[in-house]
């Protein structure tokens, strides 16, 4: 539900709708839709749902046994110091901004309605800097884990207008709150996002022996292998069965992603280059891989047909001292050395290993994919 692949209608923007001015429980909001049909199988696909935050709040009134309002109060606004932010249900400030629309070219108070009906998707009230410690507090930390994290647009529609966009290894985030239902959100938050990241690109621009330096193949185990590499003075990023995307300094050993939160940092230990990826708050420390050449025997020795049983024949040739592989009908890859005997794709993510008999001649070949191992014996 909290990644809105739950099929579940929304009860607000997909059913005749009328808005509540009295207060309404989460029984009664549930009780609108739970008779209705799935939109789609769970997990099928993304649709936005303000139906499963209602749904997600009874489950933490059920688990905490306190209301939903009180346990966001008590486990989030009271320990992050979010002085300025409460529960619209529970308490309504002197100072609450009123949302204004526009009719015929003049500013209306938006209408009123009790946002009780929003529990788990909109009741809550907030400000600029109290939002930067929430920022600080669970994204940054990722005590909130980056599955669950996704920039947002939003805003109650007739009222206001906000965005919270972010990026923890870049180290900023932008909030923008207006209660005026038709401001330009969407545009501002690009815009300031595009001045953000052109201003690290001139603060931070590579040097041409870092970029030589940081090029090359990084092993990250199961994982695949990440691809580093330098065009026309910039860096790209690949990893194995990804797509490439430009990563960009952030110092002198240090890479962040703009469109992922994520970074590499590189170290050196025992004259080797590694590169620590930080994730969600996990790291793979990653080491580089040596450039590895082969002699003409060694490449011939390689190059044949695996048996890969009812998978095909995977097929090894070489061209110009590169090995490439082909099984069956499928399409045909440069399979790159971690050793003389392994090799890796940059298409997929898989690895090969090669083994030989007592003679040094290679006699099969096995296969590493999606956690499992395949056998193939090369034919003669």
């Amino acid at each position: 539900m909290i990644q809105h692949k739950s099929g579940i209608v929304d009860v607000v923007n997909e059913t005749p709708y009328d808005f509540k001015t009295e207060f309404t429980s989460i029984p009664d909001l549930i009780g609108e839709f739970k008779h209705l049909p799935l939109n789609f199988p769970p997990g099928e696909h993304y649709q936005y749902c303000t139906s499963g935050y209602i749904l997600l709040a009874y489950i933490i009134e059920k688990v905490s046994g306190m209301s939903y309002s009180d346990f966001v109060q008590t486990q989030i606004f009271d320990p992050l110091k979010m002085t300025s932010s409460y529960s619209v249900i529970n308490t309504s400030p002197e100072n609450q901004a009123i949302g204004y629309n526009k009719v015929d070219g003049k500013f209306t108070r938006g209408a009123e309605f009790s946002l009780s009906q929003f529990v788990g998707a909109g009741n809550l009230s907030s400000t600029t800097g109290d939002l930067y410690k929430w920022y600080n507090g669970l994204h940054k930390t990722h005590k909130i884990s980056t599955d669950y994290q996704s920039t947002h647009y939003g805003g109650i529609g007739g009222c206001t207008r906000t965005a919270f966009l972010f990026h923890a290894h870049a180290d900023y985030v932008i909030i923008i709150l207006s209660n005026y239902s038709e401001a330009l959100v969407e545009q501002l938050g690009y815009d300031l996002t595009c001045a953000l990241w052109k201003n690290i690109q001139i603060k931070n621009k590579f040097r041409i022996s870092n970029l030589k330096k940081f090029a090359g193949f990084y092993d990250y185990g199961n994982d695949g292998v990440l691809s580093l590499s330098e065009r026309n003075g910039s860096l790209y990023a690949q990893l194995s069965g990804q797509q490439e995307l430009e990563i960009f300094p952030l110092a002198e050993n240090e890479l962040v992603w703009q469109v992922v939160d994520a970074g590499l940092k590189f170290e050196t230990q025992n004259g080797k280059l590694y590169a620590i990826h930080s994730q969600n708050g996990e790291l793979i420390k990653a080491p580089k891989i040596q450039p590895i050449k082969l002699s003409a025997a060694e490449l011939c020795n390689i190059t044949g047909n695996y048996d890969y049983g009812d998978d095909g024949i995977l097929t090894i040739s070489e061209i110009d001292g590169r090995l490439w592989a082909k099984l069956s009908d499928q399409m045909e890859a440069e399979i790159l050395p971690i050793s003389k005997t392994e090799f890796f794709w940059m298409a997929v993510n898989a690895k090969i290993k090669f083994e030989s008999d007592e003679n040094g001649e290679i006699i099969k070949a096995i296969h590493f994919q999606d956690g499992l191992k395949t056998e193939a014996p090369k034919l003669k």
